[in-house]
């Protein structure tokens, strides 16, 4: 006497196929009961109890000759528990509702089953959100897609009201900033037309590090730019001026 061990989907496929094998060479093998199934599938996870339909192995001859309760193998579509409810719940409502069209292309998932609620375990536990669909049906998904769109309507409406707090107080700053450059543009113009020679550097200076200040602040407000325009041509002005009176000196100096 010999046993062979085959796990495999019922249907077409590796288990039918060695049920066939083994019904040409050795005659119909006989499918062994486990009349502790359940108990079985309770320590381990994975498995579960099933009751195997007379003949639905092979139907000529009949395997299993009458209804036989095994021990089958269970594969399970996981997700981590940070998952939202709402996402794992309208994965399982898709699977569940497509199953139909499932079937057509794969007709093994026809085994596709939706998990019990109730019964659960700690090693393999069924999400919250899948059981929640599985439990309150249809209407919980529907209030639950609404309630995660309006708390996201909500979030967004702070968010932006708070954005627009932040960018009016950017704003302010960047303006308060900008006529502050163009005063000191507007004093260096006013100093510089009557500054001694030996201060033109220092208001050179000045007027750069300002123009860098604008550059960097990306400014193309019109008034900053007459401003820094204004302050450039009077140093031009007072710098040649300042060259004629020193050419005068000398001239006056040789004669």
């Amino acid at each position: 006497m010999a046993a062979v061990f085959v796990v495999g989907p019922i249907g077409a496929g590796v288990l039918s196929d060695t049920i066939a094998a083994i019904t040409r060479t050795a005659g119909a093998p006989s499918l062994m009961a486990f009349d502790n199934a359940d108990a079985i599938s309770n320590s381990i996870p994975g498995t579960e109890s099933l009751d195997v339909a007379k003949g639905s192995l092979r139907p000529r001859p009949e395997i299993p000759e009458d209804s036989t309760t095994v021990v089958a193998v269970t594969y399970r579509l996981v997700a981590p528990f940070s998952m939202l409810n709402l996402h794992a719940g309208a994965i399982a409502r898709a699977i569940l509702t497509a199953k139909g069209k499932l079937v057509e292309a794969y007709p093994q998932a026809a085994s596709i089953e939706a998990p019990d609620p109730d019964k659960t375990t700690t090693v393999l536990p069924v999400h919250p959100g899948v059981a929640q669909y599985l439990s309150s049906g249809e209407q919980s998904f529907v209030d639950e897609a609404q309630g995660y769109f309006y708390g996201a309507a909500m979030a967004f409406s702070v968010i932006g009201s708070l954005w627009a707090m932040v960018a009016s107080r950017l704003s302010g700053k960047r303006y308060a900033a900008e006529r502050n450059r163009i005063g000191r543009l507007i004093e260096i113009a006013d100093e510089a037309r009557a500054a001694p020679v030996e201060d033109l550097p220092r208001l050179d200076g000045e007027l750069h590090k300002t123009l860098s200040e604008i550059v960097r602040a990306g400014t193309s407000d019109p008034t900053t730019s007459l401003a820094a325009s204004h302050a450039e041509a009077v140093l031009v002005a007072r710098r040649q001026a300042a060259d004629v009176d020193r050419r005068r000196e000398r001239s006056l100096g040789t004669l």
